[in-house]
């Protein structure tokens, strides 16, 4: 079992006077028994009420539904989009100042597929974001075909179906004709993406919609205009051989294709056409090709209820890994597959760490169904031990928040508070994380050395989260936090003070100047992503200009996708104070937060509870 707790006597090499100031000072009773503001607590997942919110109040804000707008009036279609400000979105004037060309090329180097959830919202807002196209050199359908294409490259299927419903016919695009008519097909809607395929075939030459006039004419029973067209297909054009032998075996009545089944390669290339065929035609998905699928065709896959279990679970899984599906839409994927109940009852005897589907939705389906406090605690652990080694806790600490969030506080499970208050703070729930800091006071009162430990180690996402309001911020607490780091090795001690220092600071709390000195008398450099300074300059200049829209852009570009957790110290710095300088200060706390939550979450995660 992974754990990241340093050694257990390590309150003894610190000054009792100073381990008292956790104890004594900071909130009152009453002071925890306040509810969220608008001031305190901050979800991890940012931004104004959006078009789905979690059952609990407290929790994080999610695009995982249908979303529409109101467009503005006389607005060009290049503007149109699902959100506005009243629903998470960003407000129409977003692009005012920035150049039509520049936001285009750099809308299309935003990362697409980051498991960040706080960039994943953003990207959202971005794309889907109802607002006037910038202005300058560039045309708008370019700027459009860049916001579609990104959230295609996401996998997000969900957000494009009803954006293209909202569109008008983009046939003069071959590009976005072609996305469109795939969306339409992922989507189910057949009609529809025949009627833009017969639309696209007469303006434009590609050989693609020859093929999808051959399964158009298959699918209406014209069955000789479909063999007529894949033969078009064919002398046009290279087409994949797998979806030609497909073709073949639709392009002929049903009652004619018994025992002629097409063989096709395992590592099929699953194109949304080869994906849909394949389903007309009963074939199965292959594993290898569901392995190296796209994210959008992951998202199809999981979505669809009618598949298999295990592809269903094998697509649910991997699409999260690429951010096609949200840690809402992976729970409801596990929560669905059919797991057989001697299994669950084993589950704490599961190799955790096994790089398996069924795993983690066993554990998560054991997790749902234990009563028992320790239980439920012990296998949660597991999922939160994996997805450490994975890199990828705060995604599944916001997946399983509901489960953790059950759970009533208590001295007898200690062991985990540090760990569940890390995983309610993820999940924006910081009042129900202040019952588990009350947990660790009261050990740590009564001389639980553990406790002392993780007491320490929670302060910084603590007070990030909670603000100083609600929460201590004085040196000499600092003190010992910054004293209870001697234990870790050089490497670790500086990255974990140069991370804290640099978010504290960014937040508006100043580090006194000794402590960056002892940080740099440290013999080691930054662990983590090189700072690439151009983009830093770019950052930094648009935000001092105002540009709302270039700014978040650049702010993504910087980060990369490994986000938040993995970003170079100095380079979250000037991203978060470049969100703020823009009006996005919720966003940048919520940066921080995850940035620490990524990087030392794991601290309690233990199993002998």
């Amino acid at each position: 079992m992974i754990s990241l707790r340093p050694e257990p006597m390590l309150h003894r090499l610190l000054p009792a006077l100073l381990v008292a100031l956790l104890l004594q000072g900071g909130l009152s009773m009453s002071a925890h028994a306040q509810t969220n503001d608008a001031a305190g607590p901050t979800s991890i997942v940012p931004g104004p009420a959006a078009a789905e919110i979690s059952d609990s109040q407290t929790g994080p804000i999610v695009l995982d539904a249908d979303v529409t707008s109101a467009p503005l009036t006389n607005l060009d279609p290049a503007g149109m989009g699902l959100l506005t400000p009243s629903n998470g979105g960003f407000a129409p004037d977003m692009w005012a100042g920035s150049d039509r060309e520049i936001v285009t090329a750099l809308m299309q180097v935003v990362p697409a597929n980051t498991n960040s959830p706080t960039m994943q919202m953003l990207l959202r807002r971005l794309t889907l974001s109802t607002a006037t196209p910038p202005q300058g050199a560039g045309s708008n359908l370019a700027y459009l075909q860049a916001r579609i294409e990104r959230l295609y490259q996401a996998g997000g299927l969900r957000y494009l179906i009803p954006l293209f419903q909202q569109l008008p016919s983009l046939v003069e695009s071959s590009v976005l004709a072609k996305m469109q008519t795939e969306v339409a097909l992922l989507a189910g809607d057949t009609t529809d993406a025949c009627a833009l395929a017969e639309q696209a075939n007469y303006q434009h030459e590609d050989v693609f919609w020859l093929q999808m006039q051959a399964f158009c004419y298959a699918a209406s029973g014209d069955y000789g205009g479909a063999s007529f067209a894949l033969d078009m297909a064919q002398e046009l054009g290279d087409i994949d051989a797998d979806w030609s032998s497909v073709m073949r075996f639709l392009a002929v009545p049903e009652d004619q294709r018994q025992g002629r089944t097409p063989k096709i390669k395992e590592d099929v290339d699953l194109t949304p056409l080869m994906l849909i065929s394949l389903r007309a035609a009963a074939i199965k998905v292959p594993t290898a090709a569901v392995e190296q699928a796209s994210p959008i065709i992951l998202q199809a896959i999981a979505s669809a209820e009618s598949t298999s279990d295990d592809t269903r679970l094998l697509a649910g899984s991997l699409g999260h890994e690429q951010a096609a599906l949200s840690n809402r839409a992976l729970a409801r994927v596990y929560g669905a597959i059919s797991i057989p109940v001697d299994q669950l009852d084993q589950a704490l005897m599961m190799d955790a760490a096994g790089d398996s589907a069924m795993t983690d939705a066993t554990l998560y389906q054991a997790s749902a169904l234990a009563q028992d406090a320790p239980l439920r605690l012990q296998l949660l652990g597991m999922i939160w031990s994996k997805a450490l080694a994975k890199g990828d806790l705060v995604n599944a600490a916001q997946m399983t928040g509901k489960l953790t969030q059950a759970i009533v506080p208590s001295t007898n499970l200690a062991a985990a508070a540090a760990t569940a208050a890390r995983v309610l703070i993820a999940n924006g729930d910081v009042k129900r994380a202040m019952g588990w800091y009350w947990v660790l006071r009261s050990a740590a009162a009564n001389g639980d050395a553990d406790a002392t430990t993780d007491l320490i180690g929670l302060w910084p996402l603590m007070q990030m989260a909670a603000g100083s309001s609600q929460f201590p911020w004085t040196r000499d607490i600092l003190d010992v936090w910054w004293q209870a780091q001697a234990v870790h090795p050089g490497a670790l001690r500086y990255e974990r003070g140069l991370r804290t220092f640099s978010i504290f600071e960014a937040l508006g709390q100043q580090v006194p100047a000794n402590y960056w000195a002892e940080l740099a008398a440290i013999e080691n450099g930054p662990t983590s992503e090189t700072v690439n300074s151009i983009d830093l300059l770019r950052l930094r200049d648009a935000a001092r200009q105002g540009l709302l829209g270039q700014t978040v852009m650049l702010a993504l570009i910087c980060l990369g996708e490994g986000g938040p957790a993995n970003a170079d110290p100095i380079m979250l710095d000037e991203v978060m104070r470049s969100l703020s300088a823009v009006g996005m200060a919720q966003e940048a706390r919520s940066m921080a937060l995850e940035a620490m939550i990524g990087a030392v979450i794991g601290a309690a995660i233990e199993n002998d509870l």
